[in-house]
């Protein structure tokens, strides 16, 4: 018969054989509701020998086949223990059974030569590590990688966003899973995974970085989130996850939306785009900013750096004249054109270089200009269309068509002309090359503009939007004599 000593010990065996198996029943209900394991996945598990990561390779040792499963230490080459930490994990793995694989890269010196903080530098290298052992372990085929984070890691994401500044997609915090990573431990607290720990009797190291307040993250995690626990709310972690799962869906609503609009007002193509405004009216001012917030990430191939002043620089363009333009991060500026509004990268050479900055912005009767003379005057549409004769110095345009105040000047980056009544529009650059003008030649070439909008390439041809039709009211008559 046991005696007292005994029965306390089997009872507290069985309280943690109980939590054992709550543990792994509530990771695998979590894992099938989020679909992040097959079964017939293979696993890298991101092993760094603290307690999360520990825990997660102990549960996925319940739910996957040992044979499936690969554990990867990264040794950032940082701390004094990482040789500690990295011989922890190689022993645990061998205990247990499990492939291991020991990776070690220079994060400080790949953070000076880049320009990024330490921490960004060990993230990239760990990822980039990652994919390139499991593609040579697992000979090409598919694999996931699974990351510990937790729910306490994800509270303190959002609140770190949230006192940075964000929007709906920083309050969803970290998803469970994102092209092949998966965090099957989001749905478990940190005092659950050492609770954990305890009961299976699983040892762990600690890394001495999580206990310094030199990181932002760590006040948060030790002050911020005690203090909500003890003064506001016991359960402030599983709040902050319930919240930023509702923020995830309405993030995923939107993302859905924005693409809808964005294939309806927007045109991308690669390093530019035109929003065009036509149906811009028709969308809430919320999804208008996310358009523009996709379209300039995609013009410059990240998002990061783009700010809610960026966007709204560009979404004033809307009601500011042709020609305004706005300089934008990645070398991209934001013009005010005709159709809309144009975004380019000038690295990606679509501007042309620009020409002489002079102007003169045309009056009616005689404006002089570099030693010529262009006459601009308004009448009354009581010319028959097909009576309007061809010249090469006097053209008769729709005055109504007109947006901005006339100008005479050279060409400049984003200049565009109208070819045809269809509507279609060519680069001034595209023009000059198509028609052979030499390149000496394009800088000297007169144009009377509206904004970026050529009404005349003097001497060479009117812009289609501007003649004169049988609905024009007013016309503009201009005449150009040279010296």
């Amino acid at each position: 018969m046991p005696n007292r000593l005994q029965k306390k010990y089997l009872a507290m065996c069985m309280k943690g054989k109980l939590f054992s198996n709550q543990m792994i029943s509530k990771v695998k209900a979590f894992c099938q509701e989020e679909g992040l394991l097959g079964q017939n996945d293979n696993i890298i598990i991101g092993l760094s020998s603290g307690a999360d990561s520990v825990c997660l390779l102990c549960v996925l040792l319940e739910l996957v086949p040992k044979e499936q499963l690969l554990a990867v230490h990264i040794n950032h080459s940082i701390r004094e223990t990482a040789e500690r930490d990295q011989e922890f994990a190689r022993k645990l793995c061998q205990d247990k059974g499990v492939a291991f694989k020991a990776v070690k890269v220079d994060a400080i010196t790949y953070a000076k030569e880049r320009g990024m903080s330490t921490e960004e530098a060990g993230r990239l290298l760990r990822y980039q590590a990652f994919e390139e052992v499991g593609k040579e372990h697992f000979h090409g085929s598919d694999f996931k990688v699974a990351i510990a984070h937790n729910m306490d890691d994800n509270a303190e994401t959002v609140l770190l966003n949230l006192f940075r500044g964000t929007g709906i997609k920083g309050i969803s915090g970290i998803r469970s899973s994102r092209d092949n990573i998966i965090r099957p431990l989001l749905c478990i607290k940190r005092t659950e995974i050492e609770a954990y720990l305890s009961s299976i009797g699983q040892d762990y190291c600690n890394d001495e970085t999580n206990f310094s307040d030199d990181y932002t993250r760590n006040k948060i995690r030790h002050h911020i989130l005690p203090l909500a626990k003890e003064e506001i709310n016991p359960r402030a972690v599983e709040r902050v996850f319930e919240l930023s799962n509702q923020a995830e869906s309405l993030y995923d609503f939107i993302e859905e939306e924005t693409a809808k609009a964005a294939s309806d007002i927007a045109k991308v193509e690669a390093e530019h785009a035109v929003i065009k405004l036509e149906h811009w009216g028709n969308y809430h001012d919320y999804i208008k900013r996310s358009v523009v917030l996709d379209i300039l990430s995609r013009v410059a191939g990240s998002r990061k750096d783009i700010t809610t002043a960026h966007i709204e620089s560009v979404i004033n363009l809307v009601d500011l004249q042709v020609g305004r333009e706005v300089s934008l991060p990645y070398s991209m500026v934001a013009k005010r054109v005709y159709e809309g509004i144009k975004v380019v990268r000038e690295a990606a050479g679509e501007y042309i270089a620009s020409g002489l900055d002079e102007e003169l912005v045309l009056k009616e009767g005689k404006n002089s200009f570099e030693g010529s003379i262009i006459s601009m005057e308004v009448e009354s549409n009581i010319i028959n269309n097909n009576e309007i004769p061809v010249k090469n110095y006097t053209k008769w345009v729709d005055y109504d068509r007109i947006s901005n105040s006339l100008v005479v000047r050279h060409r400049r980056r984003g200049d565009y002309i109208t070819i045809n009544d269809e509507g279609r529009t060519k680069k001034l650059k595209s023009y000059f090359v198509d028609e052979k003008i030499p390149s000496e030649v394009r800088d000297k070439v007169l144009l009377i503009a509206d904004g970026s909008h050529i009404v005349w390439i003097i001497g060479y041809r009117l812009g289609s939007y501007y003649k004169v039709t049988e609905r024009t009211n007013k016309i503009l008559k201009l005449v150009f004599k040279g010296e």
